[in-house]
C-alpha cells in the first residue's frame, strides 16, 4: 500500500467529493478507488465514463448544491452502501484501468493504424 501523505489522508475518508466541472479524465477517481472510496463528483462527461452512478460513486448535476449535499448525506446515512460503492470502485480499478489493460488496449489501437 503507498503510504505518501495524500493517501494516508485518504485512510480517514468516507467518501472523496470531486467538484470539478471540466476534467481531462480525473485521476483522484482512481486513486480514491484504490483506497476504496465511492466518489461523489458532478456530472460531467470525463467522470461520467468512469463513475458508474450508484454503483461506485454518485453523479451530481453540475452546480446543484443541494443534490450535491443531498447525495453526501445520503453516504453518511448509509456506511454500508458508502463502503459496498468503495469496493465497487476499487474493483472497477483493478479490472478496467490496470496498466496491463490499458496498455493492451493502447497496443491495439496501435497495431489498427
Amino acid at each position: 500500500m503507498v503510504t505518501s501523505p495524500i493517501h494516508t489522508s485518504f485512510c480517514i475518508l468516507l467518501s472523496f467529493l470531486f467538484s470539478s466541472i471540466f476534467e481531462g479524465f480525473g485521476l483522484i477517481t482512481l486513486e480514491s478507488w484504490y483506497h476504496k472510496k465511492p466518489v461523489v463528483a458532478f456530472d460531467v462527461p470525463a467522470l461520467k465514463e468512469a463513475i458508474s452512478t450508484g454503483k461506485d460513486g454518485l453523479l451530481v448535476t453540475p452546480f446543484d448544491t443541494e443534490e450535491l449535499a443531498d447525495n453526501i448525506i445520503r453516504l453518511f446515512k448509509d456506511p454500508g452502501a458508502t463502503s459496498g460503492m468503495g469496493k465497487a470502485g476499487f474493483d472497477k480499478l483493478i479490472t478496467q484501468f490496470s496498466l496491463e489493460r490499458m496498455t493492451n488496449q493502447m497496443l491495439t489501437i496501435y497495431k489498427a493504424l
